[in-house]
């Protein structure tokens, strides 16, 4: 437990599945989620989206966990294209939180007191 599977603004060229265990997601340092068996972390560097890891994954536990490079993520979608669209809802989906969850964080900062 406490080992970091993934840091927030490290480069990344690596897709991770936990097989077992769970993980806490940090932003900025903030707790904003957990992940358990069967997620899949690092989408997003894996797909293009980003260049550098969105948020830092430390296991809360034990974790068995699989790594997938880049290159072969991208041969595996190639090969099995039907799964491309569960990644595209997946990324879609944290890229959308990370979008709310910024405009409540500085809402207030943008709207006018008088």
């Amino acid at each position: 437990s406490g080992d970091v599977l993934v840091k927030e603004g490290d480069p990344g060229s690596y897709l991770f599945t936990l097989f077992t265990g769970s993980a806490e997601v940090r932003i900025g340092g903030q707790l904003v989620g957990s992940v358990d068996k069967g997620a899949v972390v690092g989408e997003l560097v894996v797909m293009g989206l980003a260049e550098k890891r969105a948020a830092t994954v430390i296991c809360k536990e034990v974790c068995d966990v699989y790594a997938l490079k880049k290159k072969d993520f991208r041969e595996l979608m190639k090969r099995f294209p039907e799964q491309q669209e569960r990644f595209r809802h997946l990324a879609a989906t944290r890229l959308r939180a990370d979008v709310e969850r910024d405009l409540r964080e500085h809402f207030l900062l943008n709207c006018p007191l008088f």
